[in-house]
Protein backbone atom coordinates (compact mmCIF):
# COMPACT_ATOMS: atom_id res chain seq x y z
CA UNK A 1 0.00 0.00 0.00
CA UNK A 2 1.70 3.63 -0.65
CA UNK A 3 -0.58 5.71 1.03
CA UNK A 4 -1.70 4.96 4.53
CA UNK A 5 -5.24 5.46 5.00
CA UNK A 6 -7.38 6.48 8.27
CA UNK A 7 -11.42 6.53 8.69
CA UNK A 8 -14.12 5.82 10.82
CA UNK A 9 -14.19 2.39 12.39
CA UNK A 10 -16.80 0.60 14.76
CA UNK A 11 -15.86 -1.85 16.72
CA UNK A 12 -18.15 -4.40 18.50
CA UNK A 13 -17.08 -7.32 20.98
CA UNK A 14 -19.35 -7.98 23.64
CA UNK A 15 -15.61 -8.91 25.59
CA UNK A 16 -14.44 -5.51 27.20
CA UNK A 17 -11.03 -6.69 26.96
CA UNK A 18 -11.13 -7.17 23.57
CA UNK A 19 -12.85 -3.70 22.75
CA UNK A 20 -10.87 -1.71 24.59
CA UNK A 21 -7.51 -3.43 22.76
CA UNK A 22 -8.39 -2.72 19.55
CA UNK A 23 -9.82 0.52 20.19
CA UNK A 24 -6.60 1.65 21.78
CA UNK A 25 -4.34 0.49 18.79
CA UNK A 26 -6.72 1.87 15.83
CA UNK A 27 -6.86 5.06 17.37
CA UNK A 28 -3.17 4.99 17.77
CA UNK A 29 -2.89 4.57 13.93
CA UNK A 30 -4.90 7.59 13.56
CA UNK A 31 -8.70 6.02 12.98
CA UNK A 32 -11.63 7.57 14.62
CA UNK A 33 -13.20 4.57 16.80
CA UNK A 34 -16.26 4.05 17.97
CA UNK A 35 -17.20 0.74 19.99
CA UNK A 36 -20.61 -1.61 20.70
CA UNK A 37 -20.85 -3.77 23.28
CA UNK A 38 -23.69 -5.87 21.70
CA UNK A 39 -24.97 -6.79 18.31
CA UNK A 40 -28.05 -4.65 19.04
CA UNK A 41 -25.72 -1.90 20.41
CA UNK A 42 -24.00 -1.67 16.93
CA UNK A 43 -27.29 -1.77 14.59
CA UNK A 44 -28.46 1.13 16.60
CA UNK A 45 -24.91 3.21 16.15
CA UNK A 46 -24.89 2.03 12.13
CA UNK A 47 -28.42 3.05 11.77
CA UNK A 48 -27.35 7.03 13.29
CA UNK A 49 -23.74 7.06 12.43
CA UNK A 50 -21.53 6.98 9.17
CA UNK A 51 -18.59 4.64 8.80
CA UNK A 52 -15.88 2.92 6.98
CA UNK A 53 -15.23 -0.19 8.11
CA UNK A 54 -16.83 -2.34 11.21
CA UNK A 55 -14.40 -4.87 13.30
CA UNK A 56 -17.23 -7.64 14.85
CA UNK A 57 -17.22 -10.26 16.86
CA UNK A 58 -19.08 -13.50 15.02
CA UNK A 59 -21.01 -14.59 18.25
CA UNK A 60 -22.25 -12.35 20.69
CA UNK A 61 -25.57 -13.84 21.63
CA UNK A 62 -29.36 -13.33 20.16
CA UNK A 63 -28.20 -10.63 17.50
CA UNK A 64 -24.54 -12.01 16.40
CA UNK A 65 -21.94 -10.64 13.70
CA UNK A 66 -23.87 -11.66 10.77
CA UNK A 67 -26.82 -9.77 11.63
CA UNK A 68 -24.38 -6.77 11.94
CA UNK A 69 -22.92 -7.52 8.44
CA UNK A 70 -26.52 -7.46 6.98
CA UNK A 71 -27.25 -4.44 8.78
CA UNK A 72 -24.07 -2.65 7.45
CA UNK A 73 -24.66 -3.93 4.12
CA UNK A 74 -28.30 -2.07 4.13
CA UNK A 75 -27.11 0.75 5.45
CA UNK A 76 -23.88 1.20 3.06
CA UNK A 77 -23.12 -1.52 0.67
CA UNK A 78 -19.66 -0.02 0.61
CA UNK A 79 -18.94 -0.32 3.99
CA UNK A 80 -16.58 -3.02 4.37
CA UNK A 81 -16.85 -5.31 7.42
CA UNK A 82 -14.35 -7.58 9.09
CA UNK A 83 -15.32 -10.46 10.62
CA UNK A 84 -13.58 -11.42 14.23
CA UNK A 85 -14.50 -15.20 15.75
CA UNK A 86 -12.96 -17.48 17.86
CA UNK A 87 -14.89 -20.36 17.58
CA UNK A 88 -14.71 -20.23 13.58
CA UNK A 89 -16.37 -23.36 11.65
CA UNK A 90 -15.88 -23.67 7.84
CA UNK A 91 -19.77 -22.66 7.20
CA UNK A 92 -19.92 -19.39 9.45
CA UNK A 93 -16.93 -18.38 7.44
CA UNK A 94 -18.92 -19.71 4.40
CA UNK A 95 -21.69 -17.52 5.42
CA UNK A 96 -19.79 -14.44 6.13
CA UNK A 97 -17.98 -13.81 2.64
CA UNK A 98 -21.52 -14.36 1.17
CA UNK A 99 -22.95 -11.67 3.10
CA UNK A 100 -20.60 -9.66 1.92
CA UNK A 101 -17.76 -9.64 4.56
CA UNK A 102 -14.57 -8.26 3.28
CA UNK A 103 -11.89 -10.34 5.71
CA UNK A 104 -11.79 -12.25 8.79
CA UNK A 105 -9.45 -12.92 11.40
CA UNK A 106 -9.43 -15.66 13.67
CA UNK A 107 -9.09 -15.13 17.42
CA UNK A 108 -6.58 -14.69 19.34
CA UNK A 109 -5.11 -12.59 16.17
CA UNK A 110 -1.87 -10.13 16.39
CA UNK A 111 -3.07 -6.54 16.90
CA UNK A 112 -0.46 -5.84 13.62
CA UNK A 113 -2.97 -8.18 12.09
CA UNK A 114 -5.61 -6.10 12.91
CA UNK A 115 -4.39 -2.43 11.90
CA UNK A 116 -3.43 -4.26 8.57
CA UNK A 117 -7.07 -5.84 8.01
CA UNK A 118 -8.19 -2.11 8.69
CA UNK A 119 -5.98 -0.21 6.31
CA UNK A 120 -6.77 -3.26 3.63
CA UNK A 121 -10.20 -2.79 3.84
CA UNK A 122 -10.25 1.26 3.55
CA UNK A 123 -8.09 0.50 0.54
CA UNK A 124 -11.11 -1.94 -0.87
CA UNK A 125 -13.35 0.67 0.22
CA UNK A 126 -11.81 3.85 -1.84
CA UNK A 127 -11.33 1.71 -4.63
CA UNK A 128 -15.43 0.96 -4.31
CA UNK A 129 -16.04 4.40 -4.54
CA UNK A 130 -13.77 5.50 -6.76
CA UNK A 131 -14.61 2.76 -9.19
CA UNK A 132 -18.91 4.06 -8.51
CA UNK A 133 -17.82 7.47 -9.51
CA UNK A 134 -16.53 6.49 -12.68
CA UNK A 135 -19.30 4.58 -13.51
CA UNK A 136 -21.47 7.30 -12.71
CA UNK A 137 -19.45 9.66 -14.85
CA UNK A 138 -19.11 7.99 -17.67
CA UNK A 139 -23.24 7.24 -17.32
CA UNK A 140 -23.28 10.91 -17.34
CA UNK A 141 -21.17 11.11 -20.46
CA UNK A 142 -22.85 8.33 -22.34
CA UNK A 143 -26.59 9.90 -21.64
CA UNK A 144 -24.83 13.60 -22.64
CA UNK A 145 -23.38 12.03 -25.64
CA UNK A 146 -27.28 10.63 -26.35
CA UNK A 147 -28.21 13.83 -25.99
CA UNK A 148 -26.11 15.75 -28.43
CA UNK A 149 -26.96 12.82 -31.03
CA UNK A 150 -29.57 13.42 -31.33
CA UNK A 151 -29.68 17.41 -31.17
CA UNK A 152 -27.40 16.47 -34.34
CA UNK A 153 -29.91 14.16 -36.08
CA UNK A 154 -33.15 16.18 -35.65
CA UNK A 155 -34.90 18.53 -37.11
CA UNK A 156 -35.61 21.72 -34.42
CA UNK A 157 -39.13 22.76 -35.41
CA UNK A 158 -40.54 19.03 -35.53
CA UNK A 159 -38.31 16.57 -33.69
CA UNK A 160 -38.42 14.24 -36.69
CA UNK A 161 -34.93 13.05 -37.97
CA UNK A 162 -33.50 15.69 -40.60
CA UNK A 163 -31.94 15.24 -44.11
CA UNK A 164 -29.15 13.78 -43.20
CA UNK A 165 -30.07 11.43 -41.22
CA UNK A 166 -32.90 10.29 -43.57
CA UNK A 167 -30.27 9.89 -46.06
CA UNK A 168 -27.75 7.69 -43.72
CA UNK A 169 -31.06 5.62 -42.86
CA UNK A 170 -32.27 4.68 -46.53
CA UNK A 171 -28.59 3.62 -47.27
CA UNK A 172 -28.97 1.08 -44.31
CA UNK A 173 -32.60 0.46 -44.97
CA UNK A 174 -31.95 -0.89 -48.34
CA UNK A 175 -30.08 -3.67 -47.96
CA UNK A 176 -33.41 -5.38 -47.24
CA UNK A 177 -36.35 -5.86 -49.33
CA UNK A 178 -39.23 -5.15 -49.57
CA UNK A 179 -39.09 -1.39 -48.55
CA UNK A 180 -40.86 1.35 -49.48
CA UNK A 181 -40.38 4.88 -49.34
CA UNK A 182 -43.20 7.85 -49.18
CA UNK A 183 -42.57 11.68 -49.74
CA UNK A 184 -45.32 14.20 -48.68
CA UNK A 185 -45.65 17.34 -49.66
CA UNK A 186 -48.06 20.16 -47.68
CA UNK A 187 -51.29 21.70 -50.57
CA UNK A 188 -51.53 25.47 -50.23
CA UNK A 189 -48.50 26.39 -47.76
CA UNK A 190 -47.10 29.17 -48.71
CA UNK A 191 -50.94 30.00 -48.93
CA UNK A 192 -51.41 29.50 -45.63
CA UNK A 193 -48.31 31.10 -44.71
CA UNK A 194 -49.40 33.96 -46.17
CA UNK A 195 -52.51 34.42 -44.77
CA UNK A 196 -51.70 33.26 -41.24
CA UNK A 197 -48.22 34.48 -40.65
CA UNK A 198 -45.29 31.86 -40.07
CA UNK A 199 -45.83 30.95 -36.61
CA UNK A 200 -49.00 29.58 -37.44
CA UNK A 201 -47.19 28.13 -40.36
CA UNK A 202 -44.90 26.57 -38.12
CA UNK A 203 -47.61 25.06 -36.06
CA UNK A 204 -49.00 23.43 -39.25
CA UNK A 205 -45.78 21.63 -40.05
CA UNK A 206 -45.50 20.12 -36.22
CA UNK A 207 -49.08 18.97 -36.75
CA UNK A 208 -48.14 17.19 -39.95
CA UNK A 209 -45.00 15.61 -38.17
CA UNK A 210 -47.38 14.09 -35.49
CA UNK A 211 -50.31 13.28 -37.80
CA UNK A 212 -47.59 11.54 -39.53
CA UNK A 213 -45.62 9.81 -36.49
CA UNK A 214 -48.99 9.10 -35.42
CA UNK A 215 -49.87 6.21 -38.18
CA UNK A 216 -46.05 4.78 -38.22
CA UNK A 217 -44.65 1.54 -36.67
CA UNK A 218 -42.11 1.87 -34.28
CA UNK A 219 -39.96 0.52 -37.12
CA UNK A 220 -40.52 3.51 -39.67
CA UNK A 221 -38.38 6.04 -39.77
CA UNK A 222 -39.89 9.58 -40.87
CA UNK A 223 -38.19 12.98 -41.29
CA UNK A 224 -38.24 15.78 -42.70
CA UNK A 225 -37.01 16.40 -45.79
CA UNK A 226 -37.41 20.25 -46.77
CA UNK A 227 -39.35 23.12 -45.58
CA UNK A 228 -43.14 21.64 -46.59
CA UNK A 229 -41.61 18.46 -47.32
CA UNK A 230 -41.50 14.67 -45.17
CA UNK A 231 -40.42 11.86 -45.89
CA UNK A 232 -41.31 8.01 -44.73
CA UNK A 233 -39.13 5.02 -44.91
CA UNK A 234 -41.10 2.01 -44.29
CA UNK A 235 -38.82 -1.19 -44.06
CA UNK A 236 -40.77 -4.95 -45.11
CA UNK A 237 -43.50 -3.22 -46.56
CA UNK A 238 -44.96 -3.28 -50.27
CA UNK A 239 -46.15 -0.61 -52.13
CA UNK A 240 -49.69 -1.40 -52.01
CA UNK A 241 -49.22 -1.14 -48.19
CA UNK A 242 -47.15 1.90 -48.40
CA UNK A 243 -50.15 3.70 -50.45
CA UNK A 244 -52.54 2.32 -47.20
CA UNK A 245 -50.15 4.15 -45.26
CA UNK A 246 -50.11 7.60 -47.35
CA UNK A 247 -53.99 7.46 -47.72
CA UNK A 248 -54.33 7.40 -44.05
CA UNK A 249 -52.03 10.29 -43.13
CA UNK A 250 -53.89 12.70 -45.68
CA UNK A 251 -57.33 11.34 -44.61
CA UNK A 252 -56.07 12.24 -40.75
CA UNK A 253 -54.58 15.37 -41.83
CA UNK A 254 -57.80 16.34 -43.70
CA UNK A 255 -60.03 15.48 -40.78
CA UNK A 256 -58.46 17.31 -38.37
CA UNK A 257 -58.19 21.08 -40.46
CA UNK A 258 -61.61 20.29 -42.27
CA UNK A 259 -63.74 21.81 -39.48
CA UNK A 260 -61.17 24.60 -38.68
CA UNK A 261 -59.86 25.88 -41.38
CA UNK A 262 -61.90 27.64 -44.46
CA UNK A 263 -61.92 25.72 -47.39
CA UNK A 264 -59.77 28.17 -49.49
CA UNK A 265 -57.08 27.64 -47.34
CA UNK A 266 -56.88 24.60 -46.14
CA UNK A 267 -54.12 22.40 -45.82
CA UNK A 268 -54.11 19.40 -47.71
CA UNK A 269 -51.02 16.26 -48.28
CA UNK A 270 -49.90 14.75 -51.48
CA UNK A 271 -48.01 12.09 -51.67
CA UNK A 272 -46.21 10.15 -53.39
CA UNK A 273 -45.05 6.41 -52.99
CA UNK A 274 -41.88 4.37 -54.53
CA UNK A 275 -40.50 0.50 -53.80
CA UNK A 276 -37.38 -1.17 -53.66
CA UNK A 277 -36.52 -3.70 -55.41
CA UNK A 278 -39.82 -2.56 -57.69
CA UNK A 279 -39.49 0.81 -58.70
CA UNK A 280 -35.43 1.24 -57.82
CA UNK A 281 -32.39 -0.42 -56.25
CA UNK A 282 -30.71 2.59 -55.03
CA UNK A 283 -31.61 5.88 -52.69
CA UNK A 284 -30.90 8.30 -54.94
CA UNK A 285 -33.16 6.02 -57.57
CA UNK A 286 -35.95 5.59 -54.95
CA UNK A 287 -36.42 9.49 -54.30
CA UNK A 288 -36.74 10.25 -57.65
CA UNK A 289 -39.17 7.84 -58.44
CA UNK A 290 -41.47 8.87 -54.81
CA UNK A 291 -41.35 11.97 -55.66
CA UNK A 292 -42.17 11.99 -59.46
CA UNK A 293 -45.31 10.32 -57.98
CA UNK A 294 -45.65 13.40 -55.73
CA UNK A 295 -45.43 15.67 -58.04
CA UNK A 296 -48.16 13.52 -60.06
CA UNK A 297 -50.81 13.78 -56.84
CA UNK A 298 -50.47 17.41 -56.45
CA UNK A 299 -51.32 18.20 -60.55
CA UNK A 300 -54.05 15.97 -60.24
CA UNK A 301 -55.46 18.75 -57.17
CA UNK A 302 -53.55 17.61 -54.43
CA UNK A 303 -55.46 15.76 -51.30
CA UNK A 304 -54.25 12.49 -52.69
CA UNK A 305 -51.20 9.59 -53.09
CA UNK A 306 -50.10 8.20 -56.04
CA UNK A 307 -47.58 5.14 -56.70
CA UNK A 308 -44.50 5.61 -58.95
CA UNK A 309 -45.88 4.37 -62.39
CA UNK A 310 -42.96 3.64 -64.79
CA UNK A 311 -43.13 5.27 -68.14
CA UNK A 312 -44.82 3.32 -70.67
CA UNK A 313 -41.95 2.55 -74.01
CA UNK A 314 -43.30 3.44 -77.49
Amino acid sequence: MSDKLVGSVLVVDDEAIIRELFYEVLVEQGHQVSMASSGEEAIEQLKLEHYDVVLTDLSMGRVDGIDVLRTAKRVDPTIEVIIITGKSTLDSIVEAIREGAYDYLIKPSGLDRVTLAVEHALHKRQLTRERDRLVRDLHKANATHRELFELAIRDGLTDLYNYRYFMQELERSLTRYPLSLVIFDADKFKQYNDTYGHLEGDKLLQKIADTIRSTMRHSDVVARYAGDEFVVILPETHKEQALSFAERCIYLLGEHYEHTEPTDSQVTLSAGVASCPQDALYADGLIRCADEACYKAKQEGGNRARVYEPPVDG
